[in-house]
């Protein structure tokens, strides 16, 4: 099972560079950062590269993933780490679930799936980014969890 996952890194780093996230990508970044550094104590021998104060996800992962992964640039990272290309081989019975209003979860690449019958796939018109908020009557609940239940008990495709 798999919930919004980021399945064309290039199409997620597109997105997330938009206007409307930049609150997102300044947190995304800044997290980035402190972890970074926190490896950097840990291993002094891996030299941390000098990150400019503005930092996007994109530009971390050009200055850090990308080199300690052994890619030549981001892009090279985001094409070779993306699972894209990867899905339609998977035989084990599957379900991903995502959203269209997904900030950060670019929906076109679902939609250009072509998938084996032993996955199915889910596209709420809503849930933002593992959202899937509903009422129980008790101030709400993540309704995804349940739907992911029902699928692993049964089989079946979840309703929305």
């Amino acid at each position: 099972m798999a919930v919004a996952p980021p399945i064309d890194l290039t199409a997620c780093s597109n997105l997330l560079s938009v206007r409307k996230n930049r609150f997102y990508q300044r947190h995304f970044a800044r997290q980035l950062v402190r972890l970074a550094r926190w490896h950097a104590r840990h291993r002094p021998d891996v030299p941390l590269p000098q990150f400019p104060r503005r930092l996007s996800v994109r530009q971390f992962d050009e200055l850090y993933t990308a080199p300690r992964g052994g890619y030549a640039s981001a892009a090279e990272y985001y094409h070779n780490a993306s699972s894209f290309s990867l899905i339609p081989g998977i035989q084990l019975p599957t379900l991903i679930l995502t959203a269209r209003d997904d900030p950060f979860i670019a929906i076109q690449p679902f939609e250009a799936l072509t998938l084996p019958d032993n996955i199915q796939m889910v596209i709420t018109p809503r849930g933002g980014h593992l959202g899937y908020l509903g009422s129980d009557g008790e101030g709400g609940y993540r309704w995804a969890e349940q739907k992911l239940v029902e699928w692993a008990q049964s089989g079946r495709l979840p309703t929305e």
